[in-house]
Formats: structure tokens, sequence, C-alpha cells
């Protein structure tokens, strides 16, 4: 692939959320049961019982924004369309969580997901860096976490082609990296601890500078006493 490329589709990506001209709005993607309610809890702090990686977004997150859950959306990509995915948002200070499961359109173009939370006013409170949003392809939200997940988009503003991982281990710690499926090499990111407000849900965030379009392992390394852990996501950026 080369780099007029993958210039080509960041700027398309960035055109569809951040450039629609007036008048056009991103389609809703509505929820797999809508008559239900929406899942959501908003209370004491809790321990996170997510998985290290608790989210993957697109964008380095601006502290000055309040975060929108209305807002919330992802490129819809030919390879998406018809499919299942479990959307959970999870807020630093393990006060609140939500989890639900939404039936991907099959029009390509920007989606933002149905959320209608009666926790919009606390949310406003929150800056997006703050908050964590995990994508999970899964026909089920209890499925098993060795799913394919896909970066969300938290923000209007995804001009930039940076894609940022929010993991639940000290940044001190961690060593994180995209390997392109059926190779050996590796993208590098950089990993900064998250604002210390309480930091129950996630601790880190790890950002990738341009990444290539591509199906990767997402391969994040856990530095223990005087050994490592590894944990290997599957990730797509296509």
């Amino acid at each position: 692939m080369t780099t007029s490329t993958v210039v080509l589709r960041v700027t398309l990506a960035g055109a569809l959320f951040a450039g629609l001209a007036p008048g056009i709005r991103a389609q809703l993607i509505s929820r797999v049961n809508p008559r239900t309610d929406y899942v959501e809890t908003f209370g004491d702090p809790k321990v996170s019982a997510l998985s290290l990686l608790d989210g993957l977004a697109w964008g380095p997150p601006k502290t000055s924004l309040p975060f929108k859950p209305d807002q919330v959306g992802i490129l819809l990509t030919p390879a998406l369309q018809n499919l299942k995915a479990c959307v959970e948002i999870s807020s630093q200070d393990g006060r609140y969580f939500a989890q639900n499961l939404y039936q991907l359109p099959n029009r390509p173009g920007a989606g933002t997901f149905d959320a209608p939370s009666k926790h919009v006013k606390e949310l406003h409170n929150y800056p997006v860096v703050e908050m964590a949003v995990s994508i999970r392809l899964v026909d089920d939200c209890n499925s098993a976490d060795r799913s394919l997940r896909v970066p969300a988009r938290i923000t209007p503003d995804v001009s930039s082609p940076a894609l940022v991982a929010y993991l639940n281990a000290d940044a001190q710690h961690l060593t994180v990296s995209l390997r392109k499926k059926g190779t050996s090499e590796l993208i590098g990111s950089i990993c900064e601890s998250t604002p210390e407000r309480n930091n129950i849900s996630f601790s880190s965030s790890c950002t990738f500078t341009n990444p290539p379009p591509d199906d990767y392992d997402l391969v994040v390394e856990v530095q223990e006493g005087f050994s490592s852990r590894k944990s290997v996501f599957k990730v797509s950026l296509r």
C-alpha cells in the first residue's frame, strides 16, 4: 500500500466525520433491542471488570471537550456492514459503565450509536480523556473477549490519524505495539499516564501515529517485576 493511499484513507475518514456538508448527518446505529432500556450504571466507584484493554479510539483526546454519549460513533466500512457490535463505555473513576449490543447497518459512511442515556448531565462533567469506549464485533456482549475490535470515534473531530488505546496498567510498565498479521514488523506507541482522578477503570493511554489501515494484533506487554505478561488483541483498522 502506497503512502498516498494511506493518506487518502485517513483524509476520507476525517471528511466523513468532521467535514460533513451542512445538513448531512451521520446515520444512527440502532441497538439490537431498541425497545429495551439502555443498559448503563452510574453510582459508587467500582473496580473495572473489563480486560486489560478498556478502549480503542481515533484521535488524541482533548481534555477541554465534555464527553457526549450521543457522539460516540464508528466509520462504517464495507467490512463492518450487517455485523453486530458490543459497545462498552467506562469512566476512568469507575462510576459509569454502559454495555449495549448494536446492529451495524449495510450502508457505508459515518455512524453514531443510539445512546439514550439517563445520565447525560453527569457525563458532560467528564472530559473525553476520562472516558474509554470499546467496540467488539460479537453477536453477544457476553461472548469471550477474543473478538475483533475496531476503534471508536468519541468526538466529531477525527482530523488526526492518531489511534489511542486505553489500558488498565501503569504506563511506565507498558510496551504496546501493533503487529500486522502475517509479519513480525511492529509499530510502536507512546504510552502516558492519564490524569489522576481515581484511576479505577484505566490508568494509561498509548498513542499510535498514523497507523496504515489493515488488520493487526495489538500486542500489550506489562512488566511485572523481573518478568512480563503479554496479551494480544485482534484489531481491524480497515
